[in-house]
């Protein structure tokens, strides 16, 4: 029974996978109308002309489900690495013929007794009833798919002090410094990061501490 239902599961997401989405809409600063206390000490900065498909709240969930399925991605190594998740997962949306985008908060970041100055994931529009709203696929941080800014507020923890940048960009940049530059497709040096930090990450996803040394290493490899 337990063979025939993990079976199940295999063949749903290979299903999934092959599954073509292709529709698309603009994505505006409509999008971004988040409550006074998320949009507290944010500034906000959309790519011009960024098209993102649209799905479903259930394809959504689907989605996630697929993307936290693929254990070849460290999850779990959350003190650096989001650059090559995130990179991977779009990666993974792009065979699906779904257009994502990336959003990467600049700042003060504190999750889980660990600090970032920025994290990054990917994110697709989903329609609810007569309203677009973005979601955030980040199993790093999540067990579910949840809102833009569901993801923003968590990320600043309430802050009331400290100023953070909200930038959404396409699925091609990998770091946030490239924002300023702007890209229409993949680079080949940042799939090689992509592919040496998402090893790297995996061996040491089960280790609570790690030395400086190999911390500072890891972040070489995908910098």
């Amino acid at each position: 029974m337990l063979l025939l239902f993990t079976f199940s599961l295999a063949s749903s997401a290979s299903s999934l996978e092959d599954k073509c989405f292709d529709s698309q809409e603009e994505f505006n600063s409509s999008h971004l109308n988040f409550s006074k206390r998320t949009n507290y000490g944010l500034g906000k900065n959309i790519e011009e002309g960024l098209e993102v498909s649209t799905i479903s709240i259930e394809e959504a969930h689907q989605i996630f489900n697929l993307l936290k399925s693929k254990k070849y991605i460290p999850y779990d190594y959350k003190k650096v690495g989001c650059e090559a998740r995130a990179h991977e997962m779009v990666k993974i949306m792009d065979r699906m013929c779904l257009t994502s985008a990336k959003a990467f908060l600049v700042g003060d970041i504190s999750y889980k007794g660990i600090r970032w100055n920025h994290h990054v994931a990917p994110i697709l529009n989903v329609k609810d009833e007569d309203k677009i709203i973005p979601y955030i696929f980040d199993p790093s941080v999540s067990d579910t798919v949840t809102t833009l800014e569901e993801w923003t507020e968590k990320l600043k923890r309430g802050k009331l002090l400290g100023y953070y940048k909200l930038n959404i960009t396409n699925q091609y940049i990998y770091m946030p410094e490239d924002t300023e530059i702007g890209r229409e497709k993949y680079k080949l040096k940042d799939t090689i990061k992509t592919k040496l930090g998402l090893g790297l990450f995996k061996t040491y996803e089960t280790v609570d501490e790690l030395p400086e040394d190999i911390i500072h290493l890891l972040k070489k490899v995908i910098k």
